[in-house]
C-alpha cells in the first residue's frame, strides 16, 4: 500500500504524494491584490519536485495560472490534464508542452499512475473536471470545484470505494450562483465515494459583497464534523506536509 502525504498550497492548490507519484492540482502560486485570503502559500514552485502529473479542475484564475509556475524546473517534462481547451492554450503558453485535455470518462495511465477524469458541471459557463488517482491499490478524489452529486452518485455506482475525498467546502457564490460544497455537503460526498477521510480545500479566500461570498468557514466545517463521527475530516495548514493513514 502506498504512502499518503498531502501539503495544502493555497484553495484548491494541492501537492498529492502516492509513494513515489507526485501530483499537482490547480496552479496557483501569484497572489492577486483583489483577492484577499485567510492564508498564506504554503508552496513555492521553485521548491517544487519533479511531478509525475499536473490536474486542472477548471479554468478561472484562482485555479489555473500556468504562468504563476514560471520558476517550476520541469515544465517541458510535466504531463498536464485539465478540462478545457484554454486551460490547455494557458498552459503550453506557460511552457507546459505535454498540456492535453482529459475529458469525462477519459483515463490516462503513467507508469502506474491512473488519473480519471471524473464528471463534475459546468459551473459560469465553465466546463468542470473531477479526477481520481488510483496507485498500488489506492484512491483518491479529488474536485476543487465539486457541486452537483449527481455525478458523484453515478460514479458511485459502478467504481470501488475511494480511500480519501479532497473536497471545497466554503459554499462560494458568484452573483449569487453557487460553485462548490457546503460543509456538510462535503462530508456528505464522501459518503457518498466510500471514504472515511476527508481534506478539505477552498477556504483561503474572503468575500467581497455583493460580487462574490463565502458563507461557511473552516469553523463551520468543524461543527459539521461533530455531527459525522464515522468521517474523520483532517484540516490542514498551508505548507504542512502530512502523512494520512487510511
Amino acid at each position: 500500500m502506498p504512502n499518503i502525504h498531502i501539503t495544502r498550497n493555497i484553495h484548491g492548490s494541492v501537492l498529492i504524494e502516492m509513494d513515489a507519484y507526485k501530483i499537482l492540482t490547480d496552479l496557483f502560486f501569484t497572489p492577486y491584490w483583489f483577492a484577499r485570503r485567510h492564508e498564506e502559500f504554503g508552496i513555492k514552485a521553485k521548491d517544487l519536485p519533479k511531478l509525475n502529473a499536473i490536474i486542472g479542475c477548471h479554468g478561472v484564475f484562482d485555479h489555473w495560472h500556468p504562468k504563476s509556475m514560471k520558476d517550476y524546473k520541469y515544465k517541458a517534462e510535466t504531463p498536464v490534464f485539465c478540462a478545457t481547451q484554454s486551460m490547455v492554450n494557458s498552459a503550453k503558453r506557460a511552457g507546459f508542452t505535454r498540456a492535453k485535455i482529459l475529458n469525462w470518462g477519459e483515463s490516462k495511465n503513467l507508469d502506474g499512475l491512473q488519473i480519471n477524469a471524473i464528471q463534475a458541471q459546468y459551473a459560469l459557463k465553465f466546463k468542470v473536471n473531477n479526477y481520481t488517482l488510483e496507485a498500488d491499490g489506492k484512491r483518491i478524489f479529488f474536485g476543487s470545484e465539486t457541486h452537483d452529486f449527481e455525478p458523484l452518485l453515478a460514479y458511485a455506482k459502478t467504481n470501488p470505494p475511494v480511500d480519501l475525498a479532497i473536497l471545497p467546502i466554503d459554499g462560494s457564490t458568484i452573483i449569487g450562483q453557487r460553485l462548490v460544497c457546503l460543509p456538510h455537503e462535503a462530508i456528505n460526498a464522501t459518503r457518498i465515494l466510500g471514504a472515511k477521510t476527508m481534506v478539505p480545500i477552498h477556504y483561503s479566500f474572503k468575500q467581497i459583497k455583493p460580487l462574490f461570498r463565502t458563507p461557511a468557514n473552516i469553523q463551520d466545517l468543524k461543527h459539521a464534523a461533530k455531527q459525522a463521527p464515522d468521517i474523520h475530516v483532517n484540516i490542514l495548514p498551508t505548507g504542512l506536509r502530512q502523512k494520512l493513514v487510511l
